[in-house]
């Protein structure tokens, strides 16, 4: 899976005058969403663009490099939309919908909405797409004041059935990003904005445990805009804490706090890169943090290089 915030990659440059042919009615000018590309969508050759201030989601020709076609979804009340997710189960994709404030799931073979759901946020597809968890961070706006989080889980069976949604599940502390457990599929983590926590979910029961101090992130008054990255790295998850300048290290095994490394000022984004080395290192795990790069190395013993 492919996930390209804001702007395309290089190698995937789509032809311009073609866009402009296609997307009539759009207004030019700058741009935010995401772009999802997935091997089980077209073998790969079809991406999609979501976009805050269109009501609808583009599609891109990755083969040919050129734009496809624009699916609009006005009349379901969007101005734009944002987060994708797709679940190969029944071959749909599931996408937020600003404006309207719902959730939209569109069949890929037809590029026809089959459902809309009456909440929105986030969407992730488990792995195997048999879940599909939506996260939304509730805020009063007119007040500025942040509510107990909403998390919605569809469960999807089959091509042919509507997925089941289970009753909603409050989570306080305003969630921020979502990772699967690599083994127990049915189990999902969520890291909190304002609180030294993890949220463990338990997407069959609606069981929610915690995973206690793994430090704060730096927030103020009215920014409900905060997140907190989340990435799991073999049997490890890990976390920013940017109050604390430093990164929690999870052992998800045992869902307990691992450890503290500190002296990462303000690490905000972290991917996590399996590289084979030669001998008996050959799962060695490398995570990057930004701004600052911290290459933490997780072998049999934790080894910290900052520079």
């Amino acid at each position: 899976m492919l996930c390209y915030k804001e702007d395309i990659a290089p190698s995937k440059t789509v032809n311009a005058s073609s866009y402009r042919e296609n997307s009539k009615g759009m207004k030019e000018g700058w741009t935010h969403g995401y772009m999802y590309a997935d091997q089980q969508i077209a073998d790969g050759n079809l991406g999609y663009v979501t976009h805050m201030f269109n009501p609808g989601i583009h599609q891109l020709d990755l083969s040919s490099k050129t734009y496809k076609d624009f699916v609009n979804v006005s009349n379901y009340g969007c101005r734009g939309t944002f987060n994708f997710a797709y679940s190969p189960v029944n071959k749909h994709g599931f996408f937020d919908c600003r404006g309207s404030k719902t959730l939209l799931e569109l069949d890929i073979a037809t590029d026809q909405v089959v459902r809309s759901y009456n909440f929105t946020g986030r969407p992730y597809a488990s792995k195997y797409g048999r879940y599909i968890v939506t996260l939304y961070k509730s805020v009063n706006e007119s007040i500025n004041l942040l509510l107990t989080s909403e998390v919605v889980i569809l469960v999807v069976s089959g091509k042919d059935s509507a997925p089941i949604q289970k009753p909603t599940v409050k989570i306080p502390g305003g969630v921020s990003r979502l990772v699967f457990d690599p083994k127990i599929l049915s189990v999902a983590y969520i890291s909190l904005v304002y609180l030294d926590k993890i949220a463990v979910l338990d997407l069959d029961s609606l069981r929610v445990s915690y995973i206690d101090g793994v430090g704060s992130v730096l927030t103020a008054p009215g920014m409900h805009s905060v997140s907190r990255s989340l990435v799991v790295a073999g049997p490890w998850m890990v976390t920013p804490a940017t109050a604390n300048n430093s990164v929690a290290v999870i052992n998800i095994a045992n869902r307990e706090l691992e450890g503290m490394v500190q002296g990462v000022v303000q690490g905000l984004r972290m991917i996590a890169v399996r590289q084979k080395v030669p001998g008996p290192l050959n799962t060695a795990e490398f995570i990057y943090f930004s701004p600052l790069k911290l290459i933490i190395t997780l072998l049999f013993a934790l080894q910290v290089t900052v520079g």
